[in-house]
């Protein structure tokens, strides 16, 4: 009896939305017409995969800095509420973790599509 209750308590946390988002593979992202609901900022890139792409863990330590909204029912974390006007501080912490960290952001304005947000890069195409 002990057995089943530890595999499905196993199973609950493998298969909980938190845990399958963060399990999406490295490098991914959102289709390029995916249109945003609401402003958003999102760290991007890492040492290890594309600067376009999303980096889910550190978009959450980010938001909560810049005290946004974190979302993931995408399955990519977005912070809600922040305005592509932020997008250089957002940028510069985002990347502020080194080796560890993101390359960058991207900020979307609501209704704007996933392919045309702004992307900022520091050292790149930013300060």
């Amino acid at each position: 009896m002990q057995f089943i209750t530890t595999f499905a308590a196993a199973a609950a946390v493998l298969f909980s939305p938190f845990v399958l988002a963060q399990l999406r593979a490295p490098g991914t992202s959102p289709a390029a017409d995916t249109v945003a609901a609401q402003d958003y900022c999102q760290c991007v890139g890492s040492f290890k995969f594309q600067d376009s792409s999303p980096n889910n863990p550190l978009t959450e330590v980010t938001c909560y800095a810049f005290q946004g909204l974190k979302d993931t029912d995408t399955g990519y974390s977005l912070c809600n509420g922040i305005t592509s006007d932020s997008i250089s501080g957002f940028s510069n912490f985002c990347a502020s973790y080194g080796d560890n960290g993101a390359r960058g952001a991207r900020c979307c304005n609501k209704g704007q599509k996933f392919q045309d947000c702004a992307v900022v890069i520091p050292g790149v195409n930013g300060k």
